[in-house]
């Protein structure tokens, strides 16, 4: 293996037979989107994106390809939405004080900007619904079943606190199951009853939530584009639209 960048995403090289052609092993040499990143000459000073990527889970595994949906989303804000460099913020496999920290942070700078900042929240990895209450968590990389409403983040309370912001807009987007299976369509957890359809959610504020799935269905991630399947497809009507599109478009 070796690690390389290509396009601003890194990646590494697989060299498995002598003679054969190297390839990403993530996927992103294949995929379309993750080439011919449309650039623009404006800049967005105020708008800031939050990106977290969670693939590589204490407890967990089937959240493939995340790490390079968030690192593609993070070019695709900077290149295509003119977003500088500084205005995006990444975090890979979070811990769930990194996710604290992270919309701590995004709460001090909409406090800075009062209230002219534009910020888009992004999400991708593997989430869980509650056995009893239905409630749905985003699960951080050390989070764990047993234990899942101290060490999830309560899908309902980061919406009521991103709502919460004085900002002008804000864009939220999570690509994650909730139904207990991961990215492959296999069960978070053996043992743990039937999959269950979590409770609805619900928003008020300035921000649009767009969520990959309902209830019961799941988010899949594909070997073939190296990437969920829904941030492909935001990805791809923004390289096509050269970000020209309306989020109902997308």
């Amino acid at each position: 293996l070796a690690q390389v960048k290509k396009d601003g995403v890194t990646s590494f090289l697989e060299h498995p037979l002598t003679g054969t052609k190297l390839k990403l092993t993530n996927g992103g040499d294949g995929s379309p989107i993750d080439k011919d990143i449309p650039k623009t000459n404006k800049k967005n000073e105020n708008l800031f994106a939050f990106i977290i990527a969670n693939e590589n889970y204490t407890n967990f595994k089937g959240a493939d390809y995340s790490i390079n949906d968030g690192k593609v989303f993070a070019e695709y804000c900077k290149r295509t939405l003119g977003l500088p460099e500084r205005n995006v913020r990444y975090y890979e496999d979070a811990t769930y004080g990194n996710m604290i920290g992270a919309v701590k942070k995004l709460q001090d700078i909409a406090d800075a900007y009062d209230g002219d900042a534009q910020i888009i929240f992004y999400y991708s990895g593997l989430g869980a619904s509650d056995d009893k209450t239905a409630e749905r968590y985003l699960l951080a990389t050390d989070a764990s079943m047993a234990a899942l409403s101290k060490t999830g983040y309560d899908v309902k309370a980061l919406l009521a606190t991103l709502n919460g912001v004085n900002v002008q807009n804000m864009w939220v987007v999570i690509d994650a199951p909730f139904s207990n299976t991961d990215k492959n369509g296999q069960r978070l957890a053996t043992g743990r009853g039937v999959a269950i359809k979590p409770k609805d959610v619900t928003t008020d504020g300035k921000a649009i939530v767009t969520l990959s799935c309902d209830g019961s269905q799941t988010s899949y991630s594909s070997k073939e584009y190296g990437h969920s399947l829904f941030t492909y497809a935001l990805l791809e009507k923004m390289q096509q639209s050269k970000g020209n599109c309306t989020i109902k478009e997308m």
